[in-house]
């Protein structure tokens, strides 16, 4: 499979463009975003979704197709401009993934907090699990206490390896929702 080049993701990271990830063999949909950070296996885009800013995406770089940054994303980016919301995207945090290098997933999971909730994905078996990142096994394994959509966290770890995944979500409304949910709860106990 060909992987989109350094240069290309480069270009658009420091452009500060609005593009779309386009994933032919996983998903129709396309993921719109600017382009934070990316290494040889993750690209960190931070989503946008009907003019609204929404979290942030690690997507697995081999299943990157291509990215569209025509007309539409110009203006779209044009008009985010205008409004003065270009200031709400996370560009500060480049750099997170030591771009060029290979990424430990374990590592910069873990520095984002344990009481972050994320949402691991593998597109490719309709895997969606949200939890909260709690150790290392292996070289290539997250341990993860998962939850239930009423908030019933799992009373084991399950681990998951790096090779099940093709994207990771942090910081969206949906894993916000939940944190403050957790947040609240831990103060009451």
């Amino acid at each position: 499979m060909k992987v989109v080049p350094d240069i290309v993701l480069r270009e658009h990271q420091k452009g500060q463009h609005l593009v779309a990830l386009i994933r032919e063999d996983l998903d129709d949909n396309d993921l719109h975003g600017f382009i934070i950070d990316f290494n040889q296996k993750w690209v960190l885009i931070q989503k946008e979704y009907d003019f609204i800013f929404d979290g942030f995406l690690l997507v697995k770089r081999e299943f990157i197709t291509a990215i569209r940054h025509g007309s539409t994303q110009k203006f779209h980016k044009r008009l985010f401009q205008i409004e003065g919301k270009m200031s709400e995207v996370g560009f500060e945090q480049g750099s997170l993934l030591c771009a060029g290098a290979e990424l430990e997933l374990k590592p910069f999971l873990l520095s984002l907090g344990r009481e972050k909730v994320m949402i691991l994905e593998d597109e490719r078996d309709d895997l969606f699990l949200i939890g909260f990142i709690e150790g290392m096994s292996d070289a290539r394994d997250v341990e993860v206490r998962f939850f239930d959509g009423v908030g019933k966290l799992d009373d084991e770890l399950s681990v998951v390896s790096e090779d099940e995944l093709t994207v990771v979500a942090f910081d969206s409304s949906y894993c916000l929702h939940y944190e403050r949910y957790f947040m609240r709860k831990r103060k009451r106990s």
